[in-house]
Protein backbone atom coordinates (compact mmCIF):
# COMPACT_ATOMS: atom_id res chain seq x y z
CA UNK A 1 0.00 0.00 0.00
CA UNK A 2 1.04 3.80 -0.58
CA UNK A 3 0.54 5.83 1.81
CA UNK A 4 0.76 10.13 0.56
CA UNK A 5 0.17 12.34 3.72
CA UNK A 6 0.35 15.64 3.28
CA UNK A 7 2.05 18.16 5.34
CA UNK A 8 -0.11 20.95 7.23
CA UNK A 9 2.47 23.91 6.06
CA UNK A 10 2.52 26.88 3.51
CA UNK A 11 4.74 25.77 0.60
CA UNK A 12 6.84 28.67 1.28
CA UNK A 13 10.81 28.56 0.97
CA UNK A 14 11.04 27.72 4.61
CA UNK A 15 8.58 24.94 5.21
CA UNK A 16 9.64 23.57 1.83
CA UNK A 17 13.72 23.13 3.44
CA UNK A 18 11.98 21.45 6.21
CA UNK A 19 9.81 19.37 4.82
CA UNK A 20 12.93 18.27 2.29
CA UNK A 21 14.82 17.54 5.87
CA UNK A 22 12.46 15.95 7.39
CA UNK A 23 11.84 13.66 4.48
CA UNK A 24 15.63 12.78 4.51
CA UNK A 25 15.36 11.65 7.79
CA UNK A 26 12.60 9.55 7.44
CA UNK A 27 14.71 7.71 4.63
CA UNK A 28 17.16 7.64 6.99
CA UNK A 29 15.02 5.80 10.04
CA UNK A 30 13.89 3.18 6.62
CA UNK A 31 17.53 2.17 6.00
CA UNK A 32 18.26 1.48 9.38
CA UNK A 33 14.75 0.33 10.36
CA UNK A 34 13.83 2.37 12.68
CA UNK A 35 10.85 4.21 11.04
CA UNK A 36 7.32 3.91 12.21
CA UNK A 37 4.76 5.80 10.21
CA UNK A 38 2.12 5.61 12.96
CA UNK A 39 4.62 7.55 15.16
CA UNK A 40 5.72 9.88 12.18
CA UNK A 41 2.25 11.00 11.02
CA UNK A 42 0.12 9.76 14.08
CA UNK A 43 -3.02 11.64 12.31
CA UNK A 44 -2.79 9.71 9.27
CA UNK A 45 -7.21 8.79 9.02
CA UNK A 46 -6.32 5.92 6.47
CA UNK A 47 -4.57 3.68 9.35
CA UNK A 48 -7.97 3.87 11.22
CA UNK A 49 -9.30 2.65 8.19
CA UNK A 50 -7.39 -0.06 7.71
CA UNK A 51 -8.12 -1.43 10.98
CA UNK A 52 -11.63 -0.96 10.09
CA UNK A 53 -11.66 -2.66 6.93
CA UNK A 54 -9.61 -5.79 8.28
CA UNK A 55 -12.10 -5.70 11.38
CA UNK A 56 -15.38 -5.90 8.64
CA UNK A 57 -13.79 -8.28 6.25
CA UNK A 58 -12.82 -10.96 9.69
CA UNK A 59 -16.83 -10.66 10.58
CA UNK A 60 -17.53 -11.14 6.80
CA UNK A 61 -18.76 -7.49 5.95
CA UNK A 62 -17.85 -5.96 3.17
CA UNK A 63 -18.82 -3.19 0.66
CA UNK A 64 -17.91 -2.41 -3.12
CA UNK A 65 -16.90 0.86 -4.21
CA UNK A 66 -17.06 2.38 -7.70
CA UNK A 67 -13.77 3.57 -9.44
CA UNK A 68 -12.92 4.08 -12.58
CA UNK A 69 -11.17 1.50 -14.51
CA UNK A 70 -12.93 -1.11 -12.32
CA UNK A 71 -15.78 -2.82 -14.12
CA UNK A 72 -16.73 -4.60 -10.99
CA UNK A 73 -16.03 -1.87 -8.69
CA UNK A 74 -13.54 -2.47 -5.70
CA UNK A 75 -14.91 -4.30 -2.27
CA UNK A 76 -13.42 -2.50 0.66
CA UNK A 77 -11.85 -5.57 1.80
CA UNK A 78 -8.68 -4.87 -0.73
CA UNK A 79 -6.94 -3.06 2.11
CA UNK A 80 -6.85 -6.67 3.58
CA UNK A 81 -5.76 -8.09 0.88
CA UNK A 82 -2.96 -5.69 0.17
CA UNK A 83 -2.24 -6.04 3.57
CA UNK A 84 -1.38 -10.03 2.69
CA UNK A 85 0.10 -10.00 -0.68
CA UNK A 86 2.11 -7.36 -0.66
CA UNK A 87 6.22 -7.26 0.73
CA UNK A 88 6.81 -5.45 3.62
CA UNK A 89 9.74 -2.81 3.47
CA UNK A 90 10.29 -1.90 6.75
CA UNK A 91 8.92 -3.23 9.74
CA UNK A 92 6.14 -5.98 10.60
CA UNK A 93 2.35 -5.83 9.18
CA UNK A 94 0.22 -8.20 9.78
CA UNK A 95 -0.46 -10.68 7.09
CA UNK A 96 -4.42 -11.79 7.18
CA UNK A 97 -5.69 -14.96 5.83
CA UNK A 98 -8.56 -15.28 4.00
CA UNK A 99 -11.17 -15.07 6.82
CA UNK A 100 -14.11 -17.86 6.90
CA UNK A 101 -16.92 -15.21 7.60
CA UNK A 102 -16.54 -13.32 4.29
CA UNK A 103 -15.56 -16.44 2.37
CA UNK A 104 -19.10 -17.29 3.32
CA UNK A 105 -20.44 -14.11 2.74
CA UNK A 106 -19.03 -12.66 -0.20
CA UNK A 107 -19.70 -15.42 -3.21
CA UNK A 108 -23.20 -15.01 -2.71
CA UNK A 109 -23.14 -11.09 -3.36
CA UNK A 110 -20.66 -10.93 -5.77
CA UNK A 111 -22.57 -13.74 -7.83
CA UNK A 112 -25.92 -11.81 -6.82
CA UNK A 113 -24.73 -8.49 -8.61
CA UNK A 114 -23.56 -10.26 -11.42
CA UNK A 115 -26.59 -12.37 -12.02
CA UNK A 116 -28.83 -8.89 -11.10
CA UNK A 117 -26.07 -7.73 -14.37
CA UNK A 118 -26.86 -10.30 -16.85
CA UNK A 119 -30.71 -10.14 -15.99
CA UNK A 120 -30.52 -6.22 -16.89
CA UNK A 121 -28.38 -6.84 -20.56
CA UNK A 122 -30.80 -9.52 -21.11
CA UNK A 123 -33.64 -7.19 -20.51
CA UNK A 124 -32.85 -4.07 -21.57
CA UNK A 125 -30.12 -4.51 -24.09
CA UNK A 126 -29.99 -8.09 -26.07
CA UNK A 127 -33.51 -8.02 -26.37
CA UNK A 128 -33.31 -5.01 -28.07
CA UNK A 129 -30.35 -5.99 -30.12
CA UNK A 130 -27.59 -3.69 -28.59
CA UNK A 131 -24.66 -4.94 -28.89
CA UNK A 132 -21.86 -2.86 -27.29
CA UNK A 133 -24.01 -2.53 -24.18
CA UNK A 134 -24.26 -5.99 -24.34
CA UNK A 135 -21.22 -6.78 -24.03
CA UNK A 136 -20.35 -4.45 -21.79
CA UNK A 137 -23.03 -5.92 -19.69
CA UNK A 138 -21.25 -9.58 -20.06
CA UNK A 139 -18.45 -8.04 -19.24
CA UNK A 140 -19.00 -6.41 -15.52
CA UNK A 141 -20.93 -9.66 -14.75
CA UNK A 142 -17.88 -12.02 -15.37
CA UNK A 143 -15.39 -9.44 -13.09
CA UNK A 144 -18.37 -10.09 -10.35
CA UNK A 145 -18.88 -13.40 -10.71
CA UNK A 146 -14.65 -13.95 -10.75
CA UNK A 147 -14.54 -11.94 -7.15
CA UNK A 148 -17.09 -14.41 -6.51
CA UNK A 149 -14.93 -17.64 -7.45
CA UNK A 150 -11.61 -16.29 -5.98
CA UNK A 151 -13.34 -15.32 -3.02
CA UNK A 152 -15.01 -19.08 -2.31
CA UNK A 153 -11.54 -20.35 -2.66
CA UNK A 154 -9.92 -18.33 -0.03
CA UNK A 155 -7.55 -16.14 -2.28
CA UNK A 156 -7.28 -12.69 -2.27
CA UNK A 157 -7.11 -10.17 -5.40
CA UNK A 158 -5.94 -6.97 -5.59
CA UNK A 159 -7.54 -5.43 -8.78
CA UNK A 160 -8.81 -6.14 -11.93
CA UNK A 161 -5.84 -6.97 -14.16
CA UNK A 162 -5.80 -10.63 -13.65
CA UNK A 163 -8.87 -11.34 -12.32
CA UNK A 164 -10.53 -13.46 -15.03
CA UNK A 165 -7.34 -15.34 -15.34
CA UNK A 166 -6.93 -16.36 -11.79
CA UNK A 167 -10.72 -17.05 -11.49
CA UNK A 168 -10.63 -19.37 -14.87
CA UNK A 169 -13.01 -17.25 -16.74
CA UNK A 170 -10.81 -16.13 -20.06
CA UNK A 171 -13.61 -18.00 -22.02
CA UNK A 172 -16.16 -15.42 -21.30
CA UNK A 173 -13.43 -13.52 -23.92
CA UNK A 174 -14.86 -16.50 -26.71
CA UNK A 175 -18.64 -15.80 -26.01
CA UNK A 176 -17.41 -11.63 -26.41
CA UNK A 177 -15.38 -12.71 -29.56
CA UNK A 178 -18.82 -14.14 -31.39
CA UNK A 179 -21.21 -11.63 -30.27
CA UNK A 180 -23.14 -10.60 -33.43
CA UNK A 181 -26.20 -8.05 -33.96
CA UNK A 182 -29.64 -9.28 -33.32
CA UNK A 183 -31.78 -9.73 -29.76
CA UNK A 184 -31.76 -13.75 -30.21
CA UNK A 185 -27.91 -14.11 -30.44
CA UNK A 186 -27.24 -11.35 -27.93
CA UNK A 187 -30.06 -13.22 -25.72
CA UNK A 188 -28.11 -16.14 -26.07
CA UNK A 189 -24.98 -14.82 -25.24
CA UNK A 190 -25.92 -13.73 -22.23
CA UNK A 191 -27.60 -17.05 -21.35
CA UNK A 192 -24.23 -18.86 -22.13
CA UNK A 193 -22.31 -16.48 -19.96
CA UNK A 194 -24.54 -16.91 -17.24
CA UNK A 195 -24.11 -20.79 -17.35
CA UNK A 196 -20.32 -20.28 -17.44
CA UNK A 197 -20.24 -18.31 -14.29
CA UNK A 198 -22.40 -20.08 -12.49
CA UNK A 199 -20.68 -22.97 -13.43
CA UNK A 200 -17.49 -21.85 -12.57
CA UNK A 201 -19.02 -20.44 -8.92
CA UNK A 202 -20.54 -24.13 -8.26
CA UNK A 203 -17.34 -25.35 -8.72
CA UNK A 204 -15.16 -23.45 -6.21
CA UNK A 205 -17.65 -23.56 -3.42
CA UNK A 206 -17.76 -27.19 -3.99
CA UNK A 207 -13.86 -27.48 -3.38
CA UNK A 208 -14.15 -25.01 -0.40
CA UNK A 209 -16.44 -27.11 0.90
CA UNK A 210 -14.88 -29.87 0.33
CA UNK A 211 -11.27 -28.71 2.05
CA UNK A 212 -13.09 -27.78 5.17
CA UNK A 213 -14.74 -31.01 5.41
Amino acid sequence: MRYRPTLKRIPSEANLRRARKQLEEIKARIANGTFCFAEEFPDYRDLDEVDHQLAEARAGRFGVEKLLFHLAGVPTYILAAELASNTVLVGDLPRPAFPDALRAAAPPRWWGDAQATLAYGRNAYASRGRLTETAGAVATAACQAAHAVLAASGRWITNEKTLLDRAGLRGVDEILAGLAPGPDRLTQAVDDTEAMLHAAIRRATASSLSQTA
